[in-house]
């Protein structure tokens, strides 16, 4: 067991040192994370992460970003869904979702294949573009409420979409039931699921978290908070059938209803690098240089979406709710950055056979992509014109 998860833990260390280095070089650290990965790759010299433990391991930091997905970033990040948050979750999410099926569909897959594309296309970045963000300035646009609302309700429909389409992974014979009754029953039970969390987060957290402070049980209040987060998970699971994995969303969810929720996991906050290395460092490991050259026109169309489409339709949803140009540029520059979570799709479509593993690589690629354009590009936008974010 040791000698197995060695190589994970040498891919996490070089994850610190090579983000560190990607950070003075003025890159994202997810680059220094991606090399990382690739360094305890198997197409590389020197200890190679166990393909078992990779796909563990992704499991777990996909579990923990999904997490801080639905935490928002910021408190109370549940009362932003609404307004320019809500339209532009939605617009985002529906188009570049009929993207990603109408691309799949051109290449002959299933509806459901084509889909899971389109999900991973239209996930939020959570962590690593915030930090992005707060280099370049502009961490008002989360703490402002706007952008932070976005990312919750991106990230709550994409996870409610993929529990959707859990239900239509292919069977032991390969054989796929298709979009129907199942994957709506799915759907349903995970919006359900979601708004049964943020009424926990409402109405019981704060009495809970209160409880045990005036019991002065300082052990009990820290314990409270990852109890309640696995319970609502669990509860996902076992009531309607939500894999654990998309469940820690609800979790996270469940304290971005309230400031006494939120606050009790904001220690969270300064473990975020830890999360996305825990997912990043284990995909990067599973990537293969040559399952590139079977993917076709996907190698060009994936990127291109990611760095094209993503912030053209968030643009347009901030000039549709009436936002001047300028920030509707910088909205798009937030909500348009590809990131952790649409790694947590691709890995997860994988798993269960709705996507190939080479179009795993390609999602990282382009966020590797995106993260750096962003963060080149936001840098000359702050610099030419600083502005906050004011309607026309």
């Amino acid at each position: 067991m040791s000698s197995s998860i060695g190589p994970l833990l040498l891919g996490l260390g070089l994850a610190a040192l090579l983000g560190v280095a990607a950070g003075a070089a003025r890159l994202p650290p997810l680059v220094g994370y991606v090399l990382a990965g690739l360094l305890v790759g198997p197409h590389t010299p020197g200890p190679v992460l166990d393909a078992v433990l990779a796909a563990e391991a992704v499991m777990v930091g996909a579990a923990l970003v999904l997490f801080w997905c639905g935490t928002g970033e910021a408190p109370v990040a549940v009362d932003r869904l609404r307004g320019l948050a809500l339209a532009g979750a939605i617009g985002q999410t529906i188009g570049l979702s009929i993207l990603g099926w109408s691309f799949g569909r051109s290449l002959g897959w299933d509806d459901a294949e084509g889909l899971a594309l389109g999900f991973a296309l239209a996930a939020p970045g959570v962590i690593l573009a915030p930090r992005i963000l707060a280099s370049a300035g502009l961490s008002g646009l989360l703490t402002g409420g706007v952008l932070a609302g976005w990312l919750v309700a991106s990230g709550l429909m994409v996870v409610v979409g993929m529990s959707g389409l859990w239900a239509t992974a292919p069977d032991a014979e390969g054989e796929m039931p298709g979009l129907g009754r199942a994957a709506l029953s799915s759907a349903l039970g995970g919006a359900v699921m979601a708004g049964a969390a943020v009424m926990l987060g409402r109405w019981v957290v704060p009495g809970l978290l209160a409880g045990t402070e005036r019991l002065g049980a300082p052990d009990l209040t820290a314990l409270l908070p990852p109890v309640i987060a696995l319970g609502v998970m669990v509860a996902g699971a076992l009531l309607v059938e939500i894999p654990l994995v998309l469940g820690a969303f609800l979790g996270g969810l469940a304290f971005a209803a309230s400031v006494a929720g939120w606050g009790a996991i904001r220690w969270a906050a300064t473990l975020r690098g830890v999360f996305a290395a825990l997912l990043i460092v284990p995909v990067a490991a599973q990537f293969d240089p040559a399952s590139l050259q079977g993917v076709g026109l996907a190698v060009v169309v994936v990127p291109l979406l990611v760095l094209v489409a993503r912030p053209a339709i968030a643009w347009a949803a901030a000039r549709f709710a009436g936002y001047a140009a300028r920030p509707a540029r910088l909205l798009a520059a937030g909500a348009g950055q590809a990131g952790e979570v649409s790694l947590v799709i691709a890995a997860l479509a994988v798993t269960v056979g709705l996507l190939p593993a080479e179009l795993r690589d390609v999602v990282l690629l382009s966020v590797v992509a995106s993260a750096v354009l962003w963060g080149l590009l936001l840098g000359h936008m702050v610099a030419a014109e600083p502005a906050g974010i004011e309607r026309g």
